[in-house]
């Protein structure tokens, strides 16, 4: 491994235990921190040459290396080959060594100095050199070659926080996708059971979403079902109705006919009621009219002894005749009156009964038609409830089809679990080795057995450590190491196979001194026993006694030594 840098230390890595030691320089005081002094920078320079993404907060991303590069040299699938990165140009890498076979199934541009591929390619091929991923493995949740080594080379304070997650909130399905590809397990069905999971919170989501939004409290499709049946008979009404409509333009010009002649017979039948009542007073003003004749005057004056003189006698004679004048004028004029007012009353009862006539025609007519603007009324009352009934029946269908998918993922639940728990019943042996080198690596530490715990639970795969010696941080930061360890060794009869373990110093942090030993021990022993590379970074300050490391020897596998100086 190695810099443009020119105060960068080229390290180079033997196979079986390698450590790279942080000293404390002599002008350094005991106050000062060796937490960083390099071994991180080391770790991100491994996942940043191996197409690791470049993070603005780390110490490659600070402007000082804008310029810098770094490459490092190692052997995949008995191929030894070399890859380099800059900073600057951090899409692409070079890569020196890599056989043809490799690269040609991939898009890639011939530079200079080596092979130009970018981020894409690289991930892809180490995918295939170094866990067996094919080509046509490629999904949302499928293994990459960057998840997979996160556990290869934990980096990170949330690396170190369980055993079967590398990053902060990793999702149960990649969890279970990951652990069982590196397990030996069907992972396969580990992704089915994410992308059912998906389909089941989508199901629920939509679910959710209609009872607290559109469909909020309209009940189940049974309450739907009755309101589609009463909507749709009433719509059947209506529809015919409107099928029977008549539609007469002239309607309200009609309407305002027969009215005005309604207006008219009222006003000549008032008018006739008037007359009438003024006919009955002429006519009692004739009946009560008398003659008064001047005769019975004389009478009168006679009977009371008066004798009237000749010229008296004849100005009553006078006077009877200009009364009986007065009378006959006065009769005259009544006659005629009365007259004219019978005529009046006959002539309005005429025009009345001819109106009459009139108006029941145009009654008719509105009788046997309707008017436009009603038309209207009705066919929008007609699309009002065709709409709601549509309406109704398309949510009858959303909640039928939702019913549907969810018995649909139910029993594709159901299917799954069976499908998984075979394939996991054949995978004994796989399951079993794990669980013998877990509980292998507990005891070298704590002389107690842990239990590796794998199953099937009602959402896919389930993992699980225990040692009986709970309750610190040290052993559940041990926990990690036994699992680790564990899969670095079942890789370790695989091929291809990444043939590495990376540890930092974040993994002793809180570990006893004497686990912390066993622990050094057994990665030594077991990275010598089965051909795989062990690099893990350490204090100087943190190292435990040779008593507790029993045969191994710190200092003969420092392969590169840090102070803060």
């Amino acid at each position: 491994m190695g810099s443009s840098i020119p105060t960068f230390k080229a390290v180079e890595f033997h196979p079986g235990m390698n450590i790279v030691l942080a000293d404390q320089g002599p002008g350094s005081s005991g106050k000062d921190s060796r937490n960083g002094v390099g071994k991180t920078t080391l770790m991100e320079i491994v996942h940043f040459c191996l197409g690791g993404k470049l993070e603005s907060d780390s110490t490659l991303g600070k402007p000082a290396l804008g310029h810098a590069e770094f490459w490092i040299e190692l052997e995949l699938d008995g191929v030894r080959f070399s890859i380099l990165r800059g900073v600057a140009s951090e899409k692409t890498v070079l890569v020196a060594g890599m056989p043809d076979e490799w690269i040609l199934p991939h898009r890639q541009q011939l530079g200079l100095d080596g092979t130009s591929l970018s981020l894409g390619e690289l991930r892809t091929i180490l995918g295939e050199r170094a866990f067996g991923l094919g080509r046509e493995e490629k999904g949302s949740h499928y293994p990459t070659f960057r998840s997979l080594f996160s556990f290869i080379a934990r980096e990170g304070q949330a690396a170190y926080l369980s055993p079967f997650s590398t990053v902060p909130q990793m999702s149960a399905g990649d969890k279970q996708v990951l652990n069982s590809f590196l397990l030996g397990l069907g992972w396969e069905y580990a992704v089915q059971w994410q992308a059912w999971r998906e389909r089941n919170e989508a199901v629920k989501s939509l679910k959710k979403a209609l009872k607290g939004g559109a469909l909020a409290g309209l009940g189940g499709v049974g309450e739907l079902e009755a309101d589609r049946v009463r909507l749709s008979q009433q719509h059947q009404r209506v529809a015919r109705e409107l099928a029977d409509f008549r539609v007469l333009p002239e309607y309200q010009a009609i309407e305002r006919e027969a009215n005005r002649l309604t207006r008219a017979m009222q006003r000549r039948q008032n008018e006739n009621v008037a007359d009438a009542e003024l006919l009955r007073m002429y006519e009692a003003s004739l009946q009560e009219e008398a003659d008064t004749e001047p005769q019975q005057l004389l009478a009168l004056y006679e009977e009371a002894g008066v004798v009237l003189g000749e010229q008296v006698r004849k100005r009553l004679d006078e006077v009877k005749k200009f009364h009986s004048e007065l009378i006959a004028n006065r009769r005259t004029f009544l006659t005629k009156e009365l007259s004219g007012i019978r005529s009046r009353i006959e002539e309005r009862t005429r025009e009345n009964q001819a109106d009459e006539q009139e108006k029941a025609k145009y009654l008719g007519v509105l009788k046997e038609h309707r008017a436009l603007d009603e038309y209207t009324q009705l066919q929008a009352l007609n699309n009002e409830l065709a709409g709601r009934v549509a309406e109704i029946e398309s949510r009858i269908e959303l909640l039928n089809g939702l019913e549907k998918q969810d018995t649909s993922v139910k029993g594709e639940r159901i299917d799954l679990a069976q499908r998984t728990r075979a394939d996991f019943i054949e995978r004994r042996n796989a399951r079993d080795a794990a669980v013998a080198i877990f509980n292998e690596n507990s005891e070298s530490l704590y002389n107690a057995p842990g239990t590796l715990i794998i199953d099937i639970g009602e959402n896919g795969y389930t993992f699980d450590v225990r040692i009986e010696r709970e309750g610190s941080e040290g052993i559940d930061k041990m926990k990690i190491f036994c699992y680790d360890l564990m899969l670095a060794r079942l890789w370790s009869g695989r091929r291809p196979s990444p043939l590495l373990l990376m540890h930092d110093s974040t993994l002793f942090d809180g570990v006893d001194e004497r686990q912390r030993g066993h622990a050094l021990e057994r990665a030594y022993h077991e990275s010598d026993a089965n051909g795989f590379q062990y690099i893990v970074f350490l204090n100087s300050d943190n190292l435990p006694r040779q008593e507790y490391l029993g045969e191994f020897c710190v200092d003969s596998h420092v392969r590169v030594r840090l102070d803060d100086t």
